[in-house]
Parts: structure tokens; sequence; C-alpha cells
């Protein structure tokens, strides 16, 4: 079984059941499922060097926040651990700080690589303890950018910003932040809009 193949004990695979199962409660009656995320989270806790426990609870909410099925578990992890590998931010800070903002991603309709390379990106301009926040503030400034102060919205329109691509969430998460990247350069414009 699962406690044979992963080394763990049956009394961990257990454990990790419960934790997933309070997390994830449409699982509780699906040992496929609950053994597809412990397997995920295991592999997860390795790479990221963490106790199971946390990695499960990590997991399981960036899971549930982008609504994402046991099935998926692993293209999850594999997402979450890919960051780590091209950007700055450690797996668990990058897990944790998805859970400061997973609702408003999948809401804006960001996927969960969208927003791990967020992350990233944030974590090489500013204290990694502050990324999730600085994303959600990002995301709440596009999502509502025709109701930003009167100031902020001059600025956007001066640097020639179109806030309908701002809120447009067909288009991908890249294609937004280039449109808000114009008024890079305008530290006043910076302040009005955040």
């Amino acid at each position: 079984g699962i406690a044979f193949s992963c080394k763990k004990s049956a009394i961990d695979v257990a454990a990790s059941f419960e934790t997933i199962g309070s997390a994830m409660s449409q699982y509780l009656d699906n040992p496929k499922a609950l053994s597809q995320i412990t397997e995920a989270g295991i592999t997860l806790a390795k790479a990221s060097r963490q106790e199971l426990e946390p990695t499960l609870q990590n997991l399981t909410s960036v899971m549930n926040q982008f609504k994402i099925g046991a099935e998926d578990a692993n293209k999850t992890i594999n997402i979450l651990t890919a960051g780590e590998i091209v950007g700055s931010v450690a797996t668990s800070k990058i897990a944790e700080s998805l859970q400061e903002f997973g609702a408003n991603a999948y809401n804006a309709n960001v996927k969960v690589s969208e927003s791990v390379a967020l992350l990233e990106t944030l974590g090489k301009q500013m204290d990694h303890s502050k990324i999730g926040v600085g994303a959600r503030n990002l995301l709440n400034v596009m999502s509502s950018a025709k109701g930003l102060p009167k100031e902020a919205l001059t600025s956007l329109k001066k640097h020639g910003v179109s806030l309908n691509v701002l809120m447009d969430t067909t288009k991908p998460l890249g294609e937004r932040l280039k449109e808000l990247s114009k008024i890079q350069g305008d530290q006043v414009a910076i302040t009005k809009v955040f």
C-alpha cells in the first residue's frame, strides 16, 4: 500500500488522510483521492524540506482555493516546486503565500502557475513575508480598476493604461500586468494606484 511505497508509517498515512479529509471533506469516502493527495503531499514535503502536516495543509488550501481536484494533486505540486527552481522564493513560502490570495486569483481567472510566477517575481523585489499580500493587492487593483480613486484613474489614463485590459479576466495575467507596468517609471502614479 501507500505506507510501504512512500516509506511512511501507517500512522503517518492515517494522520495525512485525516488532515486532507478535514480540509477537503468531499474526499472523506474516497481512498483513491486521499492517496493521490497524500502521495503528492509527501513528495512536496520532501522537495520543500518541510514536515508533512503543514505541507498537506498548504497543498489542500491551494487546491481548495483554485478548485483543483485530487486527480491534479501531482500537477499542482509540480507547479509549486517549479517556481523555486526558476525563482528565489522557497516552495513552502509560495504555498503559504497562495493562501493569502488564492481565492482572489481564482476569481480573477488567474491560474495557479500564473500565481506562482507572480509570487516569484514579487519575491525578487520585496520581503518574502509580504509577497502574498502584495499579490492580493495587485490583483485587487486590477480587478476593481474602474473603482480606484480619481487621482489613481488620472495617473493610469496619463500613462495610457487601459482599464478594460486590466479588468479583462479572459486575458492571461502576464498581459494584464504588462498593461499595468506602463506606470512603472512613475513613482507618484504607483503611489496613487497602490
